[in-house]
């Protein structure tokens, strides 16, 4: 799937590979060799928006509870498209 586009991918299960800003706190060497690094990311979840820009993901979706019929989700992330390198679909 080619980034930056909207994709359809909402209510279905994927995993997506992106790339992350890595932070480091305290002091440290920075020697002559150093090299400065982005994380590499695999999550996976339920997509449950998504537009041209952005793709969210709930790793937790309920369909129902008693006395309420609307979908609940918890632990969600929305992860901005330029960084996603690769999708996969359940």
């Amino acid at each position: 799937m080619k980034n930056n586009l909207k994709n359809n991918l909402k209510n279905k299960d994927v995993k997506l590979i992106w790339v992350d800003s890595n932070a480091a706190s305290g002091w440290r060497e920075i020697t002559e060799d150093y090299k400065a690094a982005a994380c590499v990311v695999e999550s996976v979840g339920r997509v449950i928006y998504e537009d041209y820009d952005v793709i969210e993901l709930a790793c937790s979706y309920a369909t129902s509870f008693i006395g309420n019929d609307l979908p609940q989700v918890n632990g969600t992330i929305v992860i901005p498209k330029v960084c996603i390198k690769e999708t996969i679909i359940f």
